[in-house]
């Protein structure tokens, strides 16, 4: 549209110049006489710009598609298998059913996904979980890992990522470092008993107190992941994970 203008503000001054430069002056007469035919022509440019720009567009989102079709299945794959590695340790998902995937794909994951409530899934289990440290551990290593990989994945991506996508991959490790810090309290709690007597110890529902008073970020960020995770994933499909040119 800048084009547009600018061609209009341009052939304007020209024949302004022009005229102008042959002895011609701006009186009443003129502006009945000129101006008519001269909008009418500038309306016309105007239209030619239009097109030949929006088909020059068109062709330049061709090429970034075509440049980032392969960049775009090795993310899917990537953002679907994060969706079926967490799935799998909230006991959701198994190998077992990724070795019936025709498409080897992970897509049931992602649709499986999409169904629930990650940060009171998580929340459950972590609860209910022998080895709660060892849990929070656990998941927290599966958010870096495969955060890492999508993003390594996405620096490939001509001629950079979507600003969206990139702020996905912010909330990812932000999510990471909330589990990290939960993985830190529950150590800390098991290791303070370690060190003094039984009838000193720190009750187990002390614990339990202590987590869920400071579970509601910690579920933010596991729903921010999840939400993340399905956009790129959606984002992958249609090839758009590039930056536009709008």
């Amino acid at each position: 549209m800048r084009n547009i203008f600018a061609a209009m503000f341009i052939v304007f001054l020209l024949v302004a110049l022009v005229f102008r430069g042959i002895g011609g002056s701006f009186d009443i007469n003129y502006w009945l006489s000129f101006l008519p035919g001269l909008m009418e022509n500038l309306v016309a440019l105007a239209a030619a710009v239009f097109i030949i720009d929006r088909i020059r567009e068109s062709q330049r989102l061709e090429k970034l598609k075509l440049t980032n079709v392969v960049q775009s299945q090795g993310i899917l794959f990537l953002s679907n298998r994060f969706a079926f590695h967490l799935l799998e340790q909230l006991g959701l998902a198994t190998k077992e059913e990724f070795g019936k995937d025709s498409e080897m794909n992970f897509e049931f994951a992602l649709d499986r996904f999409k169904s629930i409530d990650l940060g009171e899934v998580f929340y459950k289990n972590l609860m209910e979980s022998k080895n709660r440290e060892k849990f929070a551990e656990d998941f927290e290593k599966t958010l870096s890992r495969d955060t890492d990989n999508i993003s390594k994945a996405l620096g490939r991506v001509y001629l950079r990522p979507d600003p969206t996508i990139e702020q996905d991959v912010l909330d990812m490790n932000s999510s990471a470092g909330f589990l990290a810090a939960l993985k830190s309290l529950i150590e800390a709690f098991r290791k303070a008993n370690e060190q003094i007597g039984v009838d000193e110890q720190i009750k187990p529902e002390h614990l339990d107190l202590l987590i869920k008073i400071g579970y509601p970020p910690i579920r933010r960020e596991l729903l921010n992941t999840q939400r993340a995770i399905i956009e790129l994933s959606e984002k992958a499909t249609n090839n758009e994970l590039f930056v536009s040119f709008d």
